[in-house]
């Protein structure tokens, strides 16, 4: 009988390590929940939720072991308190597999949102080519021509080659 209390000791003892060591996963795992909700941290999040799913897996063997063992001796001892202990388990981990769907989901709003904010920037880039093409239109009549690049023009034209040279719309008056 005192080997049996003392097995059971080292089973309860056991299963507070796994008590705690699902309680530490839930604290990384609310860290890791924090941190996904910024962008740029996406993939690692899903990697380490990848590493949690692979330990409660792990875990949930290790309940399972200690269940069988612990119905093997239930009919000598009363193990209520380690049958709701790996209940708790059992949620946590049902907790867990939860979130990796709800990962999923984000993961494609995410994937919506930078396709979103591709095309605001393509738009960006036509409006900024536009104003750029606004700031060095006049209307006064006369042609301030802007050469860009004016260095590299002159070496080109030296060598022989037919340099192009771009001019800015310019206009009389504002109705053209």
């Amino acid at each position: 009988i005192s080997d049996l209390y003392k097995s059971l000791e080292q089973k309860e003892s056991k299963i507070q390590q796994l008590a705690e060591t699902v309680k530490k996963f839930e604290k990384e795992f609310k860290q890791f929940a924090q941190l996904f909700g910024k962008n740029g941290s996406f993939l690692s999040n899903i990697q380490a939720l990848s590493s949690h799913i692979d330990k409660s897996a792990w875990l949930e063997a290790q309940v399972r072991q200690l269940l069988q063992t612990a119905n093997q001796q239930q009919s000598k001892f009363d193990l209520r308190a380690l049958v709701e202990a790996i209940d708790t388990v059992k949620q946590k981990i049902t907790l867990l597999e939860t979130n990796d769907q709800r990962l999923v989901v984000l993961e494609g709003e995410t994937s919506k949102h930078d396709a979103h904010i591709n095309i605001h920037k393509a738009q960006l880039n036509k409006n900024e080519e536009r104003f750029k093409l606004l700031e060095g239109a006049c209307y006064n009549g006369k042609l301030i021509w802007k050469v860009t690049d004016y260095k590299m023009k002159k070496r080109e034209a030296l060598d022989g080659h037919t340099v192009s040279i771009f001019s800015q719309p310019f206009y009389t008056s504002r109705c053209g």
